[in-house]
């Protein structure tokens, strides 16, 4: 474990029982940084990057000639959403917030726009439930290899449980069906007409879009990475 954590008395992991055991000690902040930085990093950058490559595949280019369609953090990172907020709120403990800078995706590019706006705004949600999914795996791959390799086990193991936790809370967030959340977006995709026009009027206002008024930014970033409080300060046991 990172920063010294040892694997010793309530810090097992059993994987005859399919479960395991997190830490019962609280973990100290450089061993927290380390078991968060990458299932945040992930889930924020991996969900951006699926709005446009899927709004790329439906005829809008506009992420891809903006070089966002790629894992290379220093393109999606905001300073104040991605490192500032969530390091002052890491230093204070309780929840983790943060966002990355949305991706433009401009709507009238779009083959099908009422349609595929709501099949962007999908991918981001989907991309974490994916993610989910691998991190689980990761815990899995814990287990398996907890004989021979505890220290590493146990990280893979807080690693991976904090993947699915950042994963499912933040799809979770962004299916709610307000604006500018992806949840709002599918929503007007499913509406008829003039209701789906009012709600599109709310969502263009509360984006930073292009100049021509028919850009929009995929503004889910405001519900970006929250995390429980705590992964593996109490010894809790994932279901």
């Amino acid at each position: 474990m990172p920063g010294g954590a040892s694997h010793g008395e309530g810090e097992e992991l059993d994987g005859n029982n399919g479960g395991y055991n997190l830490p019962m000690q609280e973990l100290s902040l450089a061993q927290r940084v380390a078991v968060l930085v990458l299932p945040v990093l992930f889930a924020i950058i991996v969900h951006e990057v699926a709005h446009g490559w899927v709004a790329n595949r439906l005829g809008d280019p506009t992420a891809r000639m903006l070089g966002r369609l790629t894992l290379n953090p220093i393109k999606h990172i905001d300073p104040i959403g991605t490192i500032l907020v969530p390091g002052m709120l890491l230093l204070l403990g309780g929840f983790i917030f943060g966002w990355a800078k949305p991706v433009p995706v401009t709507e009238h590019n779009l083959r099908s726009p009422k349609r595929d706006m709501m099949l962007v705004a999908l991918a981001g949600p989907g991309a974490n439930l994916f993610m989910a999914v691998g991190w689980g795996l990761l815990i899995h791959l814990a287990i398996a290899v907890a004989a021979s390799w505890s220290s590493a086990a146990l990280y893979l193991a807080l690693t991976g449980a904090a993947g699915v936790l950042v994963n499912l809370v933040l799809m979770v967030l962004n299916l709610l069906p307000l604006p500018p959340l992806d949840g709002g977006r599918v929503l007007m995709g499913l509406l008829p007409g003039p209701w789906s026009w009012r709600l599109g009027r709310a969502l263009r206002l509360s984006d930073t879009g292009g100049a021509d008024g028919h850009g929009v930014a995929m503004e889910d970033h405001a519900t970006a990475a929250v995390v429980a409080v705590g992964i593996g300060r109490h010894g809790n046991r994932p279901a």
